[in-house]
């Protein structure tokens, strides 16, 4: 909900919206352990995966090929879609580990893998469109030894 209040981009704000259903979804079916309760679910299905694939590849045709690592913070902004994105693999780890201990929708997991993906590419494509430079990483060796 921050990211989405932040973002001026209309389409991005209604694919945030999107992505806010999708996780509550995600939530509420993790969050009960009874199959009565969980059959009136709504669920997380393969197009779900294939509309974010889809948004991140429009987005990727209209930004330069990232050919080195960046630094988050160009940006407020990105900034927030840089720590969303952060979230999300902490929650893929998570379920991931949870995936060992009791059975879970693959799905789950699937979708919050692309969606870290797709929220690194919506904040390149929010600096791309406003002429903000991505900060390049560059090693400091010199903190290393080297």
């Amino acid at each position: 909900g921050w990211m989405r209040s932040s973002i001026e981009d209309e389409k991005i704000q209604s694919i945030l919206h999107r992505v806010q259903n999708r996780v509550f979804t995600i939530s509420s079916n993790l969050a009960l352990d009874t199959v009565e309760y969980q059959a009136s679910l709504p669920e997380i299905k393969k197009k779900d995966i294939v509309e974010l694939e889809k948004e991140m590849d429009i987005m990727l045709d209209a930004l330069p090929p990232l050919k080195n690592f960046i630094i988050p913070g160009a940006d407020q902004v990105s900034a927030t879609l840089h720590i969303a994105r952060t979230v999300c693999r902490r929650a893929e780890r998570l379920l991931v580990k949870l995936a060992e201990e009791v059975e879970i929708n693959d799905l789950h997991i699937k979708y919050i893998n692309r969606l870290s993906d797709f929220l690194f590419v919506a904040a390149r494509k929010v600096c791309h469109d406003q002429g903000i430079t991505e900060q390049i990483w560059q090693a400091d060796y010199e903190a290393h030894g080297n």
